[in-house]
């Protein structure tokens, strides 16, 4: 059993516990906010990428390809985990969501290239036996997420002229509202063909028309890795404000749990403290029962020449007096320093009796009515006469 001191150690470190979760809990929910606000605001700027790709593909030379062939044979992935903790199963999900996409391409072990962003995901990786060619920090703030979107870009330009890479995915987790997510599959090369035959084929929106002079491949190129810097960018988005989505909602079961404990702890508290103060109390009591007696408890104590206990009175009589009286088995003697009492209810050696009249109530300073019985002429000249008190309605 815990003790006192003990409990109360428990119940401050899960008050601290609790402050520490609370705080999180509001900075996963401002967070969540803040991202959603930059995911946002990449709509205006990737409708401008969109516009500039109609006019150079409505302008475009005949004979130009915009989308390179290959073979498919390897496959490019990126993957979007975390690096904090305290996220309930944010990656797991994630590896598992990947690994079976992969699996699904029918895309060899061996012809994989994976970047993993996130420590947190590249040890779920790991123990999926899946090649990660390099490790890549997850931007703590948004500030970070521009260089790590250009650093992320030179890489896939390495995967696609060192390495002839021809499909090149992403995964990451996309929050669905609140603190709900679901892992999500995206394409970032090669480029949807029905997408960009979309934006060829659409109106202008406006009614002048824009024109350039710059050479037509250099300007595709560019629109492009503006175009991938969009889907690099919402993927950092989405997938940070899907972390702190998982947060927010682990950090909301860990607060109910830690009031759930709170409330046992204190419960013990209480339990256990009562206890100590009823013992407390016992052993005082205890100890002055011991100096003084308590009749109640079926020590004597002497009052006005009577010895008192839980069942009868008794008082020591001169032999003289009791040898003076004419004493009957049945007949009740009363005491001198409680006269006149109570006769209603007389209590011998056969049973309650009725047959006596009522004398008045005794003074304030004697709390019960007692009638004595001598019983017999020997226990009176014994000087012992014991007052038959166990039934103390007889005077009510």
């Amino acid at each position: 059993m815990d003790t006192l001191e003990a409990l109360r150690r428990r119940i401050e470190g899960a008050r601290d516990l609790q402050s520490v979760v609370k705080t999180m809990k509001a900075l996963a929910a401002v967070s969540i906010r803040h991202y959603e606000r930059a995911a946002n605001s990449l709509d205006e700027y990737n409708r401008v990428v969109e516009l500039g790709l109609h006019i150079v593909l409505h302008n475009r030379p005949e004979g130009s390809s915009i989308v390179a062939e290959g073979a498919n044979e390897r496959l490019g992935a990126v993957v979007f985990g975390s690096d904090q903790g305290m996220c309930g199963q944010f990656n797991e999900r994630l590896v598992d969501f990947a690994v079976d996409r992969m699996n699904g391409m029918q895309v060899r072990r061996q012809h994989r290239s994976i970047l993993a962003l996130g420590l947190r995901v590249t040890g779920q990786l790991t123990e999926a036996r899946q090649p990660i060619e390099r490790t890549f920090a997850m931007p703590s703030s948004i500030t970070g997420m521009t260089e790590a979107v250009h650093e992320l870009l030179q890489h896939v330009e390495y995967w696609q002229s060192q390495q002839q890479i021809d499909q090149i995915v992403l995964f990451y987790n996309r929050q669905v509202s609140g603190a709900s997510y679901v892992p999500h599959f995206a394409y970032l090369l090669p480029l949807n063909l029905e997408w960009l035959h979309e934006l060829e084929e659409a109106d202008w929106p406006y009614r002048t028309l824009p024109t350039f002079r710059m050479d037509w491949d250099l300007l595709f190129a560019s629109l492009i890795r503006e175009h991938l810097f969009v889907s690099l960018y919402r993927a950092f988005a989405q997938s940070l404000a899907s972390e702190n989505a998982a947060r927010l909602a682990a950090m909301q079961a860990a607060e109910r749990n830690i009031e759930e404990k709170l409330a046992e702890f204190n419960f013990r508290y209480q339990q256990q403290r009562q206890r100590a103060i009823t013992e407390e109390l016992l052993d005082i009591s205890a100890g002055y029962e011991a100096i003084s007696g308590d009749w109640r408890l079926g020590a004597t104590k002497r009052v006005h020449g009577f010895l008192l206990n839980k069942y009868a009175l008794v008082r020591r009589l001169p032999s003289g007096a009791a040898r003076g009286r004419a004493l009957h088995p049945r007949s009740p003697i009363y005491c001198d320093s409680f006269a006149p009492l109570c006769t209603r209810h007389t209590l011998n050696s056969h049973g309650p009796s009725h047959s006596q009249p009522t004398a008045p109530r005794p003074p304030d300073r004697v709390q019960n009515h007692f009638v004595l019985d001598a019983g017999n002429e020997g226990d009176a000249r014994n000087a012992d006469v014991v007052v038959a008190a166990q039934d103390r309605r007889c005077c009510r």
